[in-house]
């Protein structure tokens, strides 16, 4: 009825939906900020399988909170693909075959294109029916990527990456997991509730999700960083570089990190443990950040402050 229920103080990247009457919000906390994990060598991972997935709010408040190992079986997690719980798609698959289509499309004529489709097997007729038969394929997964978290008869359903599927019903506030093949029986007719939102700022440019801060002084906030440890940038990310994680890096309008939460991996970097976070490292890091001045152009038009995720290897 266009009055304000609540507001929360807080500033989200992750998903965020609510029940019908709005007096729940759910936070979908995915992929990396739920997973933290170290190296052991090169093949043993340790996760933390309690860190928070699903975070529900009731009038702007915590009430309920679900762990990573309440949501998906983490007996099924695999190695390479530890980041995000929530279905996932092959993006670059997507590209690739997108960049395939397009260019045997240009270069085959109307007749070879005809043949193509009348059991032609020449190399170029499989490059082409292939690309455009993967592309329909994942345009049905990138729409189940994009639409993985909705309300449906006032329960929050999560799509998972593990075959499985989350529902919290609000009213009862029951939670289970079924398989995703009772939730989505065809994935070519997969079309869940749409949530209508007023959204205060329309039109809004986000930046892109790995994006940078320049400082004020006009250094790259990448290149500082590697001058504060005496390090270069690694654009390779060799297996012996050292992993800068920043997970939330709260910049405000006046150019000051208001808010960081970030970690710094060894990999066999000084006398540190490669299967340790490096808190001097970590700690000296923050300290720099929140003494900087940086400059504003990437925050968002009328926004009070915005939270950039950012990704550095050092060597």
């Amino acid at each position: 009825n266009d009055k304000l229920l609540y507001s929360i103080n807080r500033y989200y990247r992750e998903k965020i939906i609510s029940s019908n009457d709005g007096q729940y919000l759910a936070i979908i906390h995915s992929p990396i900020d739920v997973i933290p994990y170290t190296n052991i060598g090169d093949s043993v991972l340790h996760v933390d399988f309690c860190r928070k997935a699903i975070e529900v709010l009731k009038n702007g408040q915590p009430f309920k909170n679900f762990k990573l190992k309440d949501v998906i079986d983490t007996s099924k997690l695999e190695i390479d693909n530890l980041l995000d719980w929530v279905y996932d798609m092959d993006s670059k698959a997507l590209e690739r075959y997108t960049w395939d289509y397009k260019y045997w499309s240009k270069i085959l004529s109307r007749k070879e294109k005809k043949a193509c489709f009348c059991d032609d097997t020449s190399y170029y007729c499989q490059r082409w029916i292939t690309a455009k038969d993967s592309m329909e394929y994942y345009r049905h997964e990138e729409h189940i990527y994009y639409n993985s978290v909705y309300v449906k008869n006032d329960t929050l359903v999560v799509l998972t990456n593990k075959g499985t599927a989350v529902a919290f019903d609000f009213k009862t506030m029951n939670f289970k997991q079924v398989p995703i093949g009772e939730i989505m029986p065809n994935k070519q007719d997969f079309n869940p509730p749409k949530l209508i939102r007023k959204y205060e700022y329309r039109n809004v440019k986000i930046p892109d999700k790995y994006d940078f801060p320049t400082l004020k002084d006009g250094r790259k906030f990448d290149k500082a960083i590697a001058d504060i440890f005496n390090l270069s940038i690694d654009e390779n990310r060799t297996k012996d570089s050292l992993y800068i994680y920043i997970y939330n890096f709260l910049l405000d309008k006046k150019g000051k990190c208001i808010g960081f939460d970030g970690w710094i991996y060894n990999r066999n970097i000084s006398n540190f443990f490669s299967d340790e976070i490096n808190k001097t490292m970590t700690e000296k890091l923050e300290k720099w950040i929140q003494e900087q001045s940086f400059k504003t152009n990437l925050i968002p038009k009328n926004f009070e402050a915005y939270s950039f995720r950012c990704f550095v290897y050092l060597k």
